[in-house]
């Protein structure tokens, strides 16, 4: 089969069932065919692992067009485990939104919502809980099938309308972070942990009266929002285009790097406490202080104002 002949399959079927999204998910697997021709795969071998159109179809909006809400409505579930066999936490995720809490209890708790179109697979071994988005379709249609659902959800800017995930922990859990997402939010409030380690590319942060041993961030185009957090050792940032907003921080090493995005920082603790050198390209802005905690921040073409309490 021709690759016009294929898209033209495709687009019966959208138009069959009113599909709105129809010319972003033509132009979407037209552009996904390309490439994979471009690096060297057979037209005939990328149609076959696609499957017939009209199979591709129901993989993506089901094979009936049935009560629609109820089909898609999002169901909570959760898992428990011992905080005794847990040291650490890994959670690979796409579009969920995950909010930690710390709580009176020796469990730790994932609480989350899934539909027949995604949801998550929690595993502990060894001492490590493993956390990662999984897709009810298999095979190229997977992610876009999420993604579509997602981005053509009228609530989609409402956290509640959303895919989400809530961790409860004991109270100061000490534990290790680590956490890759492409577009979920993610929100700390009134929490102690060990280190995070966290990588987005759209995703936001929000950290609210939290203290880490050790803090670092590896942002594409996600905000970060911080209020009242302490670090114990450094509070890392690199950034594209996110920007950074700082109200209340207690560090001995602050150093955030970024090519467009905006930072607007406020430590608290006294100005003569810290050596502060605000560089942009071709001008150093100020170097002052007298201890050896820092505050130094690159950027590109990004604004940065900073203060201090004292």
């Amino acid at each position: 089969m021709k690759l016009d002949i294929y898209l033209e399959e495709l687009k019966r079927e959208l138009e069959k069932r009113n599909i709105a999204e129809k010319d972003d998910i033509l132009q979407y697997f037209e552009e996904m065919i390309t490439d994979r021709e471009e690096s060297g795969e057979e037209i005939d071998s990328i149609l076959s692992s696609l499957g017939e159109p009209c199979d591709v179809i129901n993989s993506l909006y089901g094979a009936e067009e049935k009560e629609e809400s109820a089909e898609t409505e999002k169901e909570d579930t959760s898992k428990r485990y011992s905080f005794a066999d847990v040291r650490s936490i890994k959670i690979e995720n796409v579009t969920y939104d995950f909010c930690f809490h710390e709580d009176d209890v020796d469990e730790v708790t994932v609480v989350f919502n899934d539909d027949k179109y995604t949801t998550l697979n929690v595993e502990c071994d060894n001492g490590r809980l493993k956390i990662e988005q999984e897709y009810a379709f298999k095979g190229i249609t997977a992610l876009f099938s999420s993604l579509t659902r997602l981005f053509s959800d009228s609530d989609r800017n409402n956290m509640a309308g959303r895919y989400r995930a809530e961790i409860f922990l004991p109270r100061n859990a000490r534990l290790d972070l680590k956490m890759e997402t492409v577009s979920g939010e993610t929100r700390f409030t009134d929490i102690g942990i060990g280190d995070l380690k966290m990588e987005t590319v759209s995703g936001d942060l929000e950290l609210n009266g939290c203290n880490f041993d050790d803090c670092s961030v590896d942002s594409v185009s996600g905000n970060i929002e911080v209020h009242d957090l302490i670090v114990d050792e450094k509070f890392d940032v690199e950034s594209v285009s996110g920007d950074l907003e700082i109200d209340g921080i207690r560090c001995e090493k602050i150093e955030i790097d970024t090519v467009s995005g905006d930072a607007e920082i406020l430590i608290d603790g006294p100005k003569d406490d810290y050596n502060v050198k605000i560089s942009k390209v071709l001008k150093d802005i100020s170097t002052q202080g007298k201890r050896h905690s820092y505050l130094k921040v690159n950027t590109v073409s990004g604004t940065i104002t900073y203060n201090f309490t004292k």
